[in-house]
């Protein structure tokens, strides 16, 4: 495998597991018949990326990679820790290197005792996380995209303090490919445009992307949606799945052409300063695509960048967890991306709808009795 660097900096990556069974449970709706026909479990880790922008948009698709729990890596002694006292008496453990995972015993003397871990200086950098402990010693350990101190705020001593950095984790060999996962883009369209063409999915049965994208749908779409009662006397609209190839084919209208022109004729540094080409109307957190979607029934349904979410006349809304996450900032700052407010009165109610430029007069607010 070849020699990786982890730059939390540049590129970080979030996982969350989410247990649909759990969920059920709290509204009385089984999770099981979903998982049997999606052909999967409740249980699914799913992954969230961010990047840089200076980075520029990756030239092909990701390939996540998994490895054995608890397996690589073996947590060595923390060289050149230094403690030092903080503000209240509070005491700051901090070391030279970043450390992806720490590992330490904490011995409270004096009640319930936090111990904090931070990215860099204590107080003033990223909180990584943090943990309660009672008087008595107490096996801990951190994990995080980059460690560099800890505070024990409270009355106490934190001693073998051990772990790795990202250069231990990243190269361990015992990593193995899994899935490779990218943009819907019609391989024909994206012939030359660096790796994009080139087939995704888990890695044991590749295939074309925009299948690969409709079967990451299958195994990461929500099982239920919204609440019914949002609100005492103001239920919300059935909750029904959306149509998957709707979302994909919004998203090719939508997006992948603008991304197309951007990744074909701009370098990655320059991708940030690239802006796109028509104006784009943004209403309520999303993108209007009012059109009607050949095999996909005589509903309308919408891609809303900003909230990852398909909404169509029928109220259908899924969470895109299956596809690669984009808002309006994803086109660098000061996008394309305006509207014009109008004001509707509504039953007494303040409402603002965005329209696009060309269908309201700049400045003009429209007020109408219902």
């Amino acid at each position: 495998m070849a020699s990786r660097i982890l730059d939390p900096d540049r590129f970080i990556l979030a996982a969350g597991v989410t247990d649909w069974n759990v969920i059920g449970r709290t509204r009385n709706l089984p999770a099981g018949p979903i998982a049997d026909r999606r052909k999967i479990t409740p249980q699914m880790l799913q992954l969230r990326w961010m990047i840089d922008p200076k980075q520029g948009m990756p030239t092909q698709a990701f390939q996540v990679w998994t490895r054995p729990h608890g397996g690589g890596a073996v947590p060595a002694p923390v060289p050149n820790v230094t403690q030092y006292p903080t503000i209240l008496g509070w005491s700051a453990y901090g070391w030279d290197n970043a450390l992806v995972f720490v590992v330490g015993t904490v011995t409270i003397t004096g009640g319930a005792t936090i111990v904090a871990a931070y990215s860099g200086a204590p107080y003033v950098s990223a909180l990584i996380g943090f943990n309660v402990f009672q008087i008595g010693t107490t096996p801990f350990s951190f994990s995080g995209p980059g460690i560099q101190s800890l505070v024990l705020m409270g009355q106490g001593t934190i001693t073998g303090l051990m772990g790795f950095d990202g250069n231990n984790a990243a190269n361990d060999p015992t990593w193995q490919p899994l899935e490779i996962v990218g943009l819907p883009v019609q391989p024909a369209q994206w012939t030359g445009v660096f790796g994009w063409s080139k087939p995704q999915g888990m890695n044991a049965s590749l295939m074309a992307p925009v299948d690969a994208a409709l079967d990451r749908y299958r195994r990461g779409a929500p099982f239920f949606g919204w609440y019914d009662p949002v609100e005492a006397g103001h239920p919300a609209p059935p909750w029904v799945e959306a149509d998957p190839k709707a979302i994909v084919q919004t998203m090719q209208t939508d997006m992948l052409g603008d991304l197309h022109t951007m990744i074909a004729n701009f370098a990655p540094a320059k991708h940030i300063e690239f802006r796109e080409g028509p104006r784009r109307s943004v209403a309520r957190g999303g993108i209007r695509g009012d059109r009607v979607f050949a095999g996909s029934g005589a509903g309308t349904a919408a891609a809303g960048q900003s909230g990852g979410h398909a909404r169509g006349t029928d109220h259908a809304e899924c969470r895109r967890s299956a596809l690669p996450r984009h808002s309006a900032d994803d086109v660098g700052p000061g996008a394309a991306i305006d509207a014009v407010p109008r004001r509707e009165l509504r039953r007494g109610a303040l409402r603002a709808d965005a329209e696009p430029p060309d269908r309201a007069a700049d400045g003009a607010a429209e007020a109408r009795s219902h």
